[in-house]
């Protein structure tokens, strides 16, 4: 009888391509199954020899820097009173996006769905922040502290937090 590979020993899974299976367990002369086919649908990996040959994928920095600060940007946009830092900031992160956008399309580099993401996420963050400065709307004025007034109604409303 043909012994199965484990799958989850490395060091084992190249030994038992050897073994061969036989009709008769007592007959060890005629083999069945020839040395190298593997019945089981899963041909033996060798770790050791094949690590070296998988290409790695790089992430694009540029991307990843473009996402984070256009999200700080939205983040500070939407407080209404650090609109101007968040305009600024998203302006940045868009920029970042756009370079990361056009160096995940090298090969080996990704990131250009994260590059699209801090796009659109920059570009909200500019468009808030600019509602915020013209005032247009209650919510987000640059003027008014909208998490003090969070806070406060939270106080007034849900007095039993403690807060």
């Amino acid at each position: 009888m043909a012994k199965r590979n484990p799958g989850h020993i490395p060091e084992m899974q190249t030994a038992y391509h050897q073994v061969a299976a036989y009709a008769d367990p007592d007959e060890t002369t005629t083999p069945i199954v020839a040395a190298d086919d593997y019945s089981w649908g899963v041909a033996p990996f060798n770790y050791r020899a094949q690590a070296l040959d998988i290409p790695k994928a790089r992430l694009s920095v540029s991307a990843g820097i473009g996402a984070v600060l256009s999200v700080a940007g939205l983040a500070g946009a939407a407080s209404g009173l650090l609109a101007p830092e968040g305009i600024v900031i998203a302006l940045i992160g868009v920029a970042f996006s756009l370079v990361g956008l056009a160096s995940g399309g090298e090969d080996g580099v990704t990131g250009r769905g994260l590059a699209v993401f801090g796009l659109l996420f920059g570009i909200a963050g500019m468009v808030i922040a600019v509602v915020a400065f013209t005032h247009r709307f209650y919510w987000p004025n640059s003027d008014i502290d909208e998490v003090t007034a969070l806070h406060n109604w939270i106080v007034a409303h849900w007095s039993w937090l403690g807060l």
